[in-house]
């Protein structure tokens, strides 16, 4: 298999550097490629190459020629290989291309069919992961969005793929086009133990609570965020007593959604809720507040629960924000180690305790954003973003340990603000206030 894969990568690669002029007057017609009634023996009439007859061909000639130009015998087994496309190039560089990705491909068969008879075929059709994983991630995105009842393209947008290794430590984004296999393949050499999230970056979309695919997915990814205090603004570092409430009620719909009735426990309440907000009070008293809460919550069923949590959660301000803990940076405009926040809105950059705004950055105002290696002395690759207007634009270097995916996330939320856009300049009047 591994000589297979370096055969089609050489074979891409020559392919890339092969103009597609090569292909004459017989062009396919793809409808006809598609339609089922079309056999191989009318494909070859119509596409292969045509043997030459010349004046001089004599009855012994043709008995030496084995290599027959009629397309009965060009579909037949042949136990020499090809020398040529089947296919008639004009282009002599795209001829050999094909024929060595035939060769690949038919080497690959030959193996596969080897192993089959030598162990039998496989009990077991191939299971939804292995498909997914021939599939580019689009495709699966796509299909993930489909089962959660999304179907317009500006809510398909709105997710992407990444590949998680060094339990957690690197997370990197996978463009749209990227072969899922191809990935894993790559990953397994550097963490047997990698994985894949599928994520949502932007949330201008309403959630949709009616799906329990799209509620358990929205509330996985949310909860992690929400349990070390990310979304929780404390003003001077101070718990009003409505937050108190509203963070018992948070953590006793968090105790439902495991399909549980009895009051939780003090360490079950410690992971509910952050560290830092955990030790506001003594843990008795919050295990009174959230007592409260269990006898209004355990009626809901564990979906309910969770599509409740995500409406209450849903009004934070910072809520469908990527977080990114800022080691350091070259900005005087705010103090680093800091935490940014990126949304639909910008570039929020917060205070790392309390979680209080000390600057934004607009969309609109950011120009570019590209990852740095790490310097000498430094552990931590940079960021280099810049922000600005045409006329006046400045550097902020940022350094932090998942810069390609910050990277990845900024420009998702500029595309789709670009494109919001250019739809509210395309539609008319009417339709813009429904935006």
């Amino acid at each position: 298999m591994i000589r297979v894969s370096r055969c089609f990568s050489l074979s891409i690669f020559d392919f890339q550097r092969v103009s597609l002029d090569g292909f004459g007057d017989g062009d396919l017609d793809e409808r006809a490629l598609q339609d089922s009634k079309y056999d191989m023996l009318e494909f070859a009439k119509k596409y292969f190459r045509q043997g030459t007859k010349g004046k001089g061909d004599s009855l012994k000639g043709k008995s030496k020629n084995r290599d027959s130009r009629e397309p009965t015998d060009m579909i037949k087994f042949s136990k020499n290989p090809l020398t040529e496309s089947l296919i008639e190039f004009t282009d002599p560089a795209m001829d050999r291309v094909a024929a060595d990705l035939f060769l690949c491909i038919a080497k690959a068969c030959e193996q596969n069919l080897k192993k089959t008879f030598q162990y039998g075929g496989r009990i077991i059709p191939p299971n939804s992961m292995e498909l997914k994983a021939m599939m580019i991630a689009l495709e699966v995105i796509e299909e993930l969005c489909y089962e959660m009842s999304l179907h317009r393209l500006e809510a398909i947008e709105e997710y992407a793929i990444f590949l998680v290794t060094n339990r957690g430590q690197n997370v990197r984004p996978l463009n749209k086009n990227e072969y899922i296999l191809d990935v894993a393949t790559e990953a397994e050499l550097v963490d047997t133990n990698y994985s894949f999230w599928f994520r949502r970056v932007i949330w201008t979309q309403p959630l949709k609570f009616e799906n329990e695919l799209s509620v358990a997915m929205h509330y996985n990814q949310i909860l992690p965020d929400y349990r070390k205090g990310l979304m929780n603004v404390l003003p001077h570092g101070k718990v009003s007593d409505q937050q108190f409430h509203q963070i018992s009620k948070l953590a006793a719909l968090q105790h439902r959604a495991k399909d549980i009735i009895f009051i939780p426990s003090i360490h079950e309440l410690s992971e509910y809720i952050a560290a830092p907000l955990f030790k506001k009070q003594p843990p008795q008293q919050w295990v009174t507040m959230v007592t409260q809460h269990m006898q209004q919550v355990q009626t809901l069923t564990p979906h309910q629960a969770r599509a409740q949590f995500l409406g209450l959660i849903s009004a934070f301000p910072m809520f469908g924000s990527s977080f990114f803990y800022i080691q350091s940076s070259s900005s005087t405009t705010f103090f680093a180690p800091c935490i940014i926040a990126v949304n639909q809105h910008g570039l929020h950059f917060l205070h790392k305790t309390t979680h209080e705004l000390m600057t934004v950055v607009p969309l609109v105002e950011v120009q570019s954003s590209r990852t740095q290696r790490p310097t000498a002395g430094t552990s931590y690759p940079y960021v280099d973003l810049t922000v600005g207007d045409v006329n006046t634009q400045r550097v902020i270097q940022l350094q932090l340990e998942q810069g390609l995916e910050l990277c990845r996330v900024i420009a998702m939320q500029v595309e789709n603000m670009m494109s919001v856009r250019e739809k509210r300049l395309t539609l008319p009047p009417s339709e813009i206030t429904m935006l």
